[in-house]
């Protein structure tokens, strides 16, 4: 008995170490994605200078990491006046870049009219957003998100990253998916 008891909190052990092993290198990972993302100007820090890696990142936040990405923050293009979401006025600091993204095709509101800029983006709805910004948006087989993960799978951008379709992504998790993506041909 003893000895199923050692065997045991042995077995307990070397799986709390690797757990937290992985959880380091997950967050090494996020942190080297990140720091080339803040070298890139892609990614900017909170007012203390931290990059709140452990947070979830909003669909405004999200849209404007994506315009400095193919950039157009620098070099801006001219935004259809159809584009426009009830839920975003001309002074909500994100304004021009979202409405820049949804001209671009890059992302879309919600069949109410809305975008809800304030949202967290959930994994499905980044790597939709990034597979449309490499190209590959159109003409996926299957039903969504699958079609927009699989392809994302295919392109290569979900390494090191574990993909829970509904939930909330972290600004850690998406600099993983950016960085990932630049290493990707553009269609």
């Amino acid at each position: 008995m003893k000895n199923k008891i050692y065997c045991l909190l042995i077995v307990f052990l070397i799986l709390f170490q690797v757990t937290a092993l992985a959880e380091d290198s997950d967050q090494k990972i996020q942190q080297q994605s990140a720091n080339a993302m803040v070298r890139l100007g892609l990614l900017k820090g909170y007012g203390n200078g931290d990059l709140g890696l452990e947070r979830k990142i909003t669909r405004a936040e999200f849209a404007t990491v994506i315009i400095r990405m193919m950039g157009y923050e620098k070099n801006p293009i001219k935004v259809s006046s159809k584009i426009s979401f009830k839920d975003l006025t001309k002074k909500h600091w994100s304004y021009s870049a979202v409405r820049m993204a949804a001209s671009l095709g890059y992302i879309k509101g919600y069949s109410n009219k809305t975008f809800k800029p304030s949202n967290n983006i959930t994994y499905a709805e980044a790597i939709t957003i990034m597979v449309r910004v490499l190209g590959y948006g159109d003409k996926l087989s299957g039903k969504w998100p699958d079609n927009f993960i699989n392809k994302a799978k295919a392109l290569g951008i979900l390494k090191n990253l574990d993909v829970s379709v509904n939930t909330p992504i972290t600004r850690g998790n998406i600099s993983i998916l950016v960085t990932n993506s630049l290493n990707v041909q553009m269609k």
